[in-house]
């Protein structure tokens, strides 16, 4: 509370988005952070300053020393979930239309834990994306020969646009049929 705690609010909150999110070394994203409260102007109090250098030093802690995960990684990882950055009236309609199965998918998907649950997002369309439905079996089964020359980890999804795999790797231009121009990136969900 008062003249000060929205900038203290708001330099706590880059200071672990910096630590945790942005992976920046935690001496510098510290430092940063405790520098800018020292130049804002009205001038922040000491203790004030002191207290978010505190929190900080605490979140930039190793958990332990043969580990690389910090106490705020951990806090992170033990004491939230990925819907806890989804809008709780959208989660409670989720809920509601679907399920608490398909809901914590949704939200498992659109916010990974880590780097191990992070996913390769890149689609693509083809000529034959729109109303995929609409075309014949010739333009399906052509559709259907990309996505699995561009690896058995594709997928081919429901209106026409394809989502790689993670097994496609390196420069888009040496993917399959990219030469003859028969397909662009283009988030499948800019197509719907």
């Amino acid at each position: 509370r008062g003249k000060h705690a929205a900038m203290i609010q708001a330099t706590l909150r880059v200071g672990v988005a910096q630590l945790l999110f942005l992976k920046t070394p935690p001496f510098a994203a510290v430092q940063e952070t405790v520098q800018a409260l020292k130049v804002h102007r009205p001038r922040v109090p000491e203790p004030m300053t002191k207290f978010v250098n505190g929190v900080l030093r605490k979140l930039s802690r190793p958990v332990a020393e043969d580990e690389g995960l910090l106490f705020g990684e951990q806090l992170l990882l033990t004491k939230t979930s990925a819907d806890d950055n989804v809008a709780p009236w959208l989660v409670q309609q989720w809920k509601h239309d679907w399920g608490e199965e398909i809901t914590k998918s949704i939200c498992d998907e659109m916010i990974p834990i880590d780097e191990l649950t992070v996913k390769s997002r890149i689609d693509i369309s083809t000529k034959y994306s729109p109303g995929m439905l609409l075309k014949s079996n010739d333009d399906l089964a052509d559709q259907e020969k990309l996505a699995m020359e561009l690896g058995e980890d594709t997928i081919l999804l429901p209106q026409g646009s394809i989502r790689v795999g993670q097994s496609l790797k390196g420069d888009i231009k040496s993917w399959a049929r990219y030469d003859e121009g028969k397909w662009w990136v283009q988030d499948a969900s800019s197509t719907l």
